[in-house]
């Protein structure tokens, strides 16, 4: 029968600190880069490379991808230039495609990890 220290004793040691790398390994300084577009996002305005969405295509938000619904962002209805085409639906934002002016800048600003605005068709009724 094993006693209580000797059943606790491998969380009672202290870990070793890990040794330090050689002073030839350490890597030089990073230069500063500004960062690339994303990659499926549309960019608007003032986003080098930018190009506005398709006259046929509005954007729409996919709840289960948008980060308003688990937590405060609110970065696509702040950065929307065209008045009233983001708007508050309960807990997260919808866009009103009648008021879409297609520039893009709430696919180009979306944080989510997976971009939680999907392009689709324009209803023309």
């Amino acid at each position: 029968m094993l006693s209580r220290r000797e059943l606790l004793w491998p969380f009672g040691r202290r870990a070793e600190p890990a040794p330090a790398p050689p002073v030839a390994a350490v890597a030089p300084p990073l230069a500063v880069v500004s960062p690339a577009p994303r990659a499926r996002g549309f960019a608007g305005r003032g986003v080098p490379g930018a190009t506005p969405l398709p006259a046929t295509l509005v954007p729409r938000v996919d709840p289960a991808r948008c980060m308003a619904t688990r937590m405060a962002c609110a970065a696509c209805v702040e950065r929307c230039p065209a008045p009233g085409a983001m708007r508050w639906a309960g807990p997260m934002p919808e866009v009103v495609a009648a008021a879409c002016t297609g520039c893009g800048q709430c696919l180009a600003v979306c944080p989510a990890p997976v971009l939680a605005l999907e392009l689709q068709p324009r209803r023309t009724s």
